[in-house]
């Protein structure tokens, strides 16, 4: 196709710059030839012939600019190799007719329009490239035939017949150069696509270990120093519980000790934050257990949540789907600003269906289009990295699942996340 999306851009630039090639080598071969039969006892009328040739050279320099400064749409080249067709037509009658051996050269637009075109319009060049050639039979400019004297030393209509016949090899060859040639630039152009999508999952796979070693890196370094206010709140917890008088202090060393390892808890599920499901197997789930999680994770917030669920289990890996939920919540919060968030999760066609919709501010078609890029963020400074979406999206593709965003300006946003189950138990399903 010439109308490129952003990753078939390159693509379409090497495209157009075949078409203005070859469109150039049809013209020249036409001006060789039409100068070889002008000398030729003045076989052809040459300024006629010339003149055929003029709308084709004149649209291939335009093209040839146009091409470097802005995309070309697919119809413009439809039109191009549609007056190609028409302009080798007219020159042909003029130099020849039928038996001008460079009527092969409908072969080429019609090459031409099985790769750069789609939406049936190759058909349509085909199409158009039969009736072209057709016409020289029965259409004679000149009001003369040149081919009288071949067809008297042929014995009458012999030529007739070899020219019919090498019209209806023509119209059965361009058929299916055609079919094949568009199939195999449909295949080419998908497996392009592949190749992109590959790029950019190899390029978050490098991004997201890259955030996963240092969340390991930082749980080993800060691990150290946890676990010795750990036990020296132990201690001090101990001395003071000697001590009727200091008890109150010794709930406050109770409580440094519980923080403490909350922070270690909360380093151990860093990873997975990150979008990392290492050492996750999938297990037994209840999905009830979102609640809990979620009221662990965000504290006071939950109070903003409306956790709708089924009471069944899945067999997921726990330690991933949590955090997942948890970023998920957190960024919907964020944009709902202070509006109710509404989670449900529920099991649809065999597969574990996650909602989050809030009713924030929604999203433009251009933040919409940015939304799971890295490190973007609508959020003000210092008050968030743009990794939220990111990571769910990662994690989510990790886990062999799709995830979706709805947003509609002023009405707030839905993701969808759906990940494939295992068989679990009290209603569960499988993949």
């Amino acid at each position: 196709m010439i109308t490129p999306d952003r990753s078939d851009t390159e693509s379409a630039t090497v495209g157009l710059r075949w078409l203005v090639n070859v469109r150039w080598g049809a013209a020249t071969t036409q001006i060789l030839a039409s100068i070889s039969l002008g000398l030729l006892a003045d076989a052809i009328p040459f300024a006629p012939a010339m003149a055929c040739i003029v709308p084709s050279v004149a649209t291939n320099v335009w093209l040839a600019r146009a091409s470097r400064s802005s995309n070309v749409g697919e119809r413009v080249v439809f039109g191009l190799l549609t007056l190609d067709v028409l302009a080798l037509s007219a020159w042909l009658m003029l130099a020849g007719g039928p038996a001008n051996p460079w009527s092969a050269l409908y072969t080429v637009y019609v090459v031409l329009g099985a790769l750069l075109l789609g939406s049936g319009r190759p058909w349509a060049i085909v199409v158009a490239a039969c009736l072209g050639y057709g016409s020289t039979f029965v259409l004679d400019p000149l009001g003369r035939d040149p081919h009288a004297a071949h067809r008297r030393a042929s014995g009458g209509g012999a030529l007739d017949s070899h020219l019919e016949g090498m019209y209806v090899a023509f119209v059965v060859s361009s058929a299916l150069v055609s079919y094949f040639v568009t199939r195999v630039a449909a295949a080419l152009r998908e497996r392009e696509r592949a190749l992109g999508i590959a790029r950019e999952r190899a390029a978050r796979v490098e991004r997201v270990a890259a955030l996963t070693t240092l969340a390991a890196g930082a749980a080993h370094e800060l691990g150290s120093p946890l676990a010795t206010i750990a036990i020296a709140a132990k201690e001090l917890e101990r001395s003071l519980d000697r001590d009727d008088s200091l008890r109150s202090l010794a709930d406050d060393a109770r409580l440094v000790r519980e923080e403490v390892g909350r922070c270690r808890a909360i380093l151990d599920r860093m990873a997975a934050r990150a979008g990392s499901v290492t050492g996750g197997l999938p297990e037994p789930y209840p999905l009830v257990g979102l609640a809990r999680s979620l009221s662990e994770a965000l504290g006071v917030r939950y109070a903003d949540v409306d956790l709708a669920y089924d009471d069944v289990s899945v067999v997921v890996p726990a330690r991933a789907i949590e955090p997942l939920v948890e970023n998920l919540v957190r960024n919907a919060l964020d944009a709902s600003g202070g509006k109710r968030v509404h989670v449900s999760a529920s099991l649809r066609e065999r597969k574990l269906v996650l909602r989050v919709v809030d009713e924030g501010s929604g999203m433009s078609e251009e933040t919409r289009a940015r939304a799971l890029d890295p490190f973007f963020t609508t959020k003000p400074t210092g008050q968030g990295m743009g990794l939220g979406l990111f990571l769910v999206d990662t994690l989510t593709q990790e886990l062999g699942g799709t995830m979706a965003i709805d947003s509609v300006l002023g009405r707030g946003t839905t993701i969808e996340v759906i990940l494939p189950t295992r068989d679990a138990e009290h209603g569960s399903i499988a993949t």
